[in-house]
């Protein structure tokens, strides 16, 4: 299959998949509401909805907030300011941000790996559940699995073809990947040593590329972080909900309560909870639940191993946090077999000197990041699903070294 025939197979596959779970799973007209699927969709439209009727990024009461990393929101703003508030529309655009996704995926792969394998790939990133269903949701990892995909894919060009462009491009990706999830920003240290020691020509000219990415990244982090000093008193790069994730993810009930190990519970439920109501802005606020949890991690060193290795272990499981039977059925018959073929690439090629290069280095960073973010915050699943491109890839080698086991088996019986 030629090229631009296989491109719009993956595309047109992968968006008909996700427009047909979004329609099936949602109302087109109805705006999502904490019944249909959580406080972040409800949220994130709502800010969406403010932006979009000129009120700012402000909560219903029209007060300006950071609470939500503004990223997503604003896209969806976009969508509502050209189509009106249509929910339906908003899902098509899901279901085509998924479609890009999926194509800047295989396109990585191509470049990484022999041609099955990153067919294997992009045909695992059309099909994979988690990521299909991320278009019937008003979730950032939408926006963020795209950006990373670029991210990924801008580098890894950069790395083969030394072109200032490319460095400036997966800058720009990486400031819209922390403004849709903050926790990109573990990525900027990674990808300039990448392109430090593995950037094409002299070490100048890697050092002007390793600028030109902190250039992309703060032309899109700065305005949001300048906005947040002016309205808010501080600069904000992300948002000021993290220490409330960070808080629910480090405290004694998700690491002694077997049902809750390794997961998140609200910090309503949470000693110090009256410090922090009566904090006199979000930013406080913020800043109140990360001491809170800081505090419990140094007075808890011996708890700390077990409830590291709990989100470890729920980062890298089917997602069964929930209370619909059929979903959790879905999400270990569907996602099960696509988690254990990525987890024998990513042996794979840890331990194979052919996967020591750069453009793999980029890959293992921004996993490495994800994972990161898991353990510091609480092992969601939903985390590792954002960061979508790496994953796929080594879904691609993992199909690789089985289809050679097989063949091997084969030729000996």
């Amino acid at each position: 299959m030629s090229t631009r025939r296989l491109v719009a197979a993956l595309f047109f596959a992968a968006l008909l998949l996700r427009l047909c779970a979004a329609f099936a799973l949602r109302e087109p007209d109805a705006r999502p509401d904490l019944n249909s699927c959580g406080a972040d969709c409800a949220e994130f439209e709502s800010l969406a909805r403010q932006v979009a009727q000129g009120n700012g990024y402000s909560t219903d009461s029209g007060r300006p907030t950071a609470f939500r990393a503004p990223g997503f929101p604003l896209l969806v703003a976009g969508i509502y300011a050209l189509a009106g508030f249509r929910p339906w529309v908003a899902y098509v655009a899901f279901a085509v941000i998924g479609g890009l996704a999926v194509v800047l995926t295989w396109l990585c792969a191509r470049r990484l790996l022999p041609a099955p394998a990153a067919a294997a790939a992009g045909i695992m990133a059309a099909l994979y559940l988690p990521h299909v269903y991320f278009a019937s949701l008003y979730y950032s990892e939408n926006l963020s699995a795209l950006s990373l995909a670029v991210v990924a894919l801008s580098s890894v060009i950069y790395l083969e073809r030394g072109s200032w462009w490319q460095a400036l491009v997966a800058g720009i990706a990486l400031g819209v990947s922390i403004l849709a999830r903050p926790f990109a920003i573990l990525l900027a240290p990674a990808l300039i040593a990448i392109f430090l020691f593995y950037g094409p020509g002299r070490r100048i000219r890697s050092a002007a590329a390793s600028a030109l990415l902190l250039a992309g990244t703060g032309a899109i982090v700065g305005p949001w972080a300048l906005r947040n000093l002016e309205v808010l008193g501080s600069p904000v790069f992300g948002s000021t909900n993290g220490g409330s994730t960070f808080y629910g993810g480090n405290n004694d009930v998700v690491a002694t309560q077997p049902g809750r190990l390794g997961s998140w519970v609200s910090t309503v439920e949470l000693p110090g909870r009256q410090w922090i109501e009566v904090a006199p802005d979000e930013v406080t606020h913020d800043r109140r639940e990360w001491a809170l949890g800081m505090r419990w991690i140094r007075s808890n060193p011996g708890k700390l191993p077990k409830l590291l290795l709990a989100k470890f272990v729920r980062f890298w499981l089917p997602d069964t946090d929930s209370a619909n039977r059929k979903y959790v059925a879905l999400q270990l018959v569907a996602t099960t077999p696509f988690l254990a073929v990525l987890l024998i690439g990513f042996v794979v090629t840890l331990r194979s000197s052919q996967y020591r290069t750069g453009g793999w280095l980029v890959m293992h960073a921004v996993t490495l990041a994800t994972l990161a973010c898991g353990l510091i915050f609480w092992g969601a699943p939903r985390f590792r699903d954002g960061s979508f491109a790496p994953l796929m890839l080594y879904g691609g080698v993992g199909v690789e070294w089985l289809w050679s086991r097989l063949r091997l088996l084969a030729s000996r019986s």
